[in-house]
């Protein structure tokens, strides 16, 4: 068996282990999203029906303020009327340059983009990566903004301006934290990604290739951030090599 053919089985067995996993996760979201059209008033926190409490974002109903009160650690990541308030208490306390003023921004950014109001998010983001470029100059911190962004723009078809946002992170990350970073090598993942999502097999290979080897180098993959970075660009290479047919060549084999 051919080096490429052994390569295409491990990433197989890989791809396998991370797609079971990635089923059990949408059969649970599929489940729990057809309780909430079934019943949009359930609780955040308990699942309890009929709730009528509802916080002040508009996104979820309590059955009552002590669930709301269990809820509000996961919930504030997502609460937009909590980001709006820290943007705007940020921007008093620190102006609206303020390193702070921008987290905030990015946060708000993030939950945004999370409920799917694009157009808000785009606005928060670059409001965000204004202000790190004018208090970081072209840091880690812009490169991370530019990888996001250009991770929205993939979802919402922009692909163009997505693959702009992720070339200059990666330029960002390379001349910063260095070419064979695992920084460098998400946004690598970042536009093998956008690449493959546009039918362009080979060219996406070739870059989730790279990231691959980035991440298989001694240390890179340490963190737990790191490792779920390895295996959703080991899922990548394994879609690229069925697309390309070598999988199917592989088993045969």
């Amino acid at each position: 068996m051919s080096h490429l053919h052994a390569d295409a089985l491990r990433i197989e067995e890989n791809v396998a282990t991370a797609a079971e996993a990635a089923q059990a996760a949408e059969a649970k979201a599929a489940d729990d999203m057809s309780e909430l059209l079934a019943n949009p008033k359930i609780c955040g926190c308990c699942s309890e029906p009929g709730c009528t409490l509802k916080c002040a974002c508009k996104l979820v109903y309590y059955c009552g303020t002590e669930c709301q009160g269990k809820h509000w650690p996961e919930h504030k990541k997502v609460c937009t009327v909590l980001h709006a308030k820290k943007v705007k208490d940020s921007k008093r306390e620190h102006g609206k340059d303020g390193t702070e003023t921008g987290d905030a921004r990015l946060q708000a950014a993030k939950a945004l983009e999370e409920q799917g109001r694009f157009k808000e998010a785009e606005r928060c983001y670059l409001e965000a990566r204004r202000i790190a470029r004018l208090n970081q100059g072209e840091g880690v911190l812009l490169a991370e903004i530019d990888v996001a962004i250009g991770h929205m723009y993939m979802v919402i078809g922009r692909y163009s301006e997505s693959m702009t946002m992720f070339q200059d992170g990666l330029r960002i990350f390379s001349s910063t934290v260095g070419r064979r970073s695992s920084a460098a090598g998400r946004a690598l993942g970042s536009i093998g990604d956008l690449l493959m999502e546009q039918g362009q097999i080979s060219q996406a290979f070739a870059k989730i290739t790279e990231a691959h080897s980035i991440f298989t180098e001694t240390g890179k993959a340490q963190t737990y951030s790191d490792k779920t970075d390895l295996v959703k660009i080991l899922a990548s290479k394994g879609t690229c090599l069925m697309h390309m047919g070598w999988l199917r060549q592989a088993q045969v084999t």
